[in-house]
């Protein structure tokens, strides 16, 4: 699960928002198996927002617009690969 800060834009006005995520990490192709066996394909990377909340805790995930979500979603992405990378030292 990711958590961060964002903003939305509701009813004419940017609400500053609690982002929570759930992300998990694609895995890339493999063409052929070590024994030559043909391999399996790439898994994308997938995220889904679960909450959005201003302050007042009223939740908006059900009204963000498909660029908002798309937004926030880079936005995890971009969270949990820092994450990560912070936890392997990298």
């Amino acid at each position: 699960m990711v958590t961060f800060t964002s903003y939305i834009t509701h009813n004419e006005a940017e609400i500053t928002v609690e982002v929570q995520a759930d992300v998990t990490p694609g895995a890339p192709a493999v063409w052929y198996m070590p024994n030559g066996d043909p391999g399996y394909p790439a898994e994308p990377a997938e995220c889904e927002i679960t909450s959005v909340t201003d302050e007042d805790g009223n939740e908006y995930v059900a009204v963000l617009s498909e660029y908002e979500r798309d937004r926030l979603e880079e936005t995890a992405f971009e969270k949990f690969e820092n994450n990560r990378s912070q936890s392997y030292g990298w």
